[in-house]
């Protein structure tokens, strides 16, 4: 056989097994809705050509030997084609890991639900199980909580070996001067800072003082927010964030020291907001607040808790898609392409 003959038959076996579970969830047995599901999962995932049929077939059934329902394990696949490279033991024993962490049996559906929330690139699954073991005895050893640990393996953070954790913890310490306690804390909100190797967190603290903040400010914010430690403060969309806080808002630096959490939100979020809130105080409407108190108050609110505080029907001013649509098209940006 030709090593083109060989190669279709191996396209064959791999819609022949996938596909069927692929789309499980589609009620059409078109030729073409079969044929889709093959390529997505052929372009996500082409190292799958490598293993014969019966290997695939062995990884699907190890899925579904888990309790889980063929549509369960179709969005599993959808997700993360990356699990069809890895042995069925391997599949199963990272199922059941996730399922000690979370004290839960492996059928329960919030195993599934946990690693559906993960991110499409994480390496969660090309690790071995006794690696991911080792960093979650780890982060418990920091005195971090539960809900911190999942978040944790939710993030890749258990992917990173514990002697470098461990680095990058007593790095932290140092630098933003943090006791043991507040190390637990702050890995508890945001462990994955611990995935940022110590390089970028000096190179973030240098930002943020050369934005103006002084050096006990930027450690206080990192501390109070994490998340600041793991931006590229030098892409043009920070840049223009900041460009829309002091040239648009001017956001007085003391006001960002006080709430940090202002710097990680989209900077859409914040020049709609501001706008819609200037809009109401020009009409009277925001009584003895200013709309820079407003914004800093209300910035970790979701839209549809600010829309039902601040729409204003009397006006016709209503907080939506559609506002925040024609603040951005209003918006002539400085560093992002119009």
């Amino acid at each position: 056989m030709t090593s083109l003959g060989r190669m279709s038959k191996k396209l064959c076996g791999v819609m022949h097994v996938c596909c069927p579970i692929l789309l499980s969830g589609v009620k059409s047995t078109m030729p073409g809705y079969y044929l889709l599901g093959f390529r997505i999962l052929i372009v996500k995932e082409p190292r799958i050509l490598r293993y014969s049929m019966k290997a695939m077939q062995d990884r699907v059934n190890a899925l579904v030997a888990t309790g889980h329902s063929s549509q369960q394990v179709a969005a599993l696949l959808d997700r993360h084609p990356f699990i069809m490279l890895k042995t069925e033991e391997a599949l199963q024993n990272q199922l059941l890991f996730v399922a000690h962490v979370l004290e839960v049996p492996v059928t329960s559906s919030e195993v599934l639900n946990f690693v559906l929330a993960m991110r499409t690139n994480s390496n969660f699954f090309a690790c071995n199980v006794n690696t991911l073991r080792e960093g979650l005895a780890f982060l418990k050893k920091t005195g971090i909580s539960e809900k911190g640990m999942a978040k944790g393996l939710k993030r890749n953070v258990c992917s990173v070996l514990p002697g470098e954790m461990q680095l990058r913890c007593q790095h932290l310490t140092a630098k933003l001067g943090l006791s043991n306690k507040l190390l637990a804390r702050m890995l508890s909100n945001q462990p994955g800072v611990l995935t940022i190797q110590s390089a970028r967190v000096d190179i973030n603290l240098r930002r943020l003082e050369g934005l103006g903040f002084s050096d006990s400010q930027a450690q206080s914010m990192a501390t109070r927010q994490p998340a600041l430690l793991t931006f590229n403060w030098d892409t043009a969309l920070q840049k223009e964030k900041w460009h829309v806080l002091s040239n648009i808002v001017h956001m007085p630096l003391e006001r960002l020291v006080g709430n940090p959490s202002i710097l990680t939100s989209a900077m859409e979020k914040i020049l709609a907001r501001w706008q819609f809130l200037c809009l109401l105080a020009n009409a009277g409407q925001l009584k003895n607040s200013s709309p820079i108190d407003i914004l800093c108050k209300s910035i970790a609110d979701p839209d549809k808790k600010f829309a039902s505080v601040f729409n204003c029907t009397g006006m016709h001013l209503v907080y939506d898609e559609s506002f925040k649509k024609a603040c951005l098209a209003s918006h002539v940006p400085k560093f992002l392409d119009a």
